[in-house]
């Protein structure tokens, strides 16, 4: 007997896969901020790096 619509094992496959998916994406942001502050770090002391230099000369 062939019923017509979606498994059960087909949708709970699709759950787990969305899930996977949805934990990688919030994972892989826990960095950014820290990341940025970084950046922004190096580039003011890369500006003042050149602020001394052009006042030495």
């Amino acid at each position: 007997m062939k019923k017509d619509g979606i498994s059960l094992m087909s949708l709970i496959i699709t759950i787990l896969v969305i899930i996977i998916l949805a934990s990688i994406t919030i994972f892989s942001g826990f960095k950014t901020p820290e990341s940025a502050s970084f950046t922004r770090f190096t580039q003011e002391i890369d500006d003042v790096r050149v602020e001394l230099r052009s006042f030495k000369n």
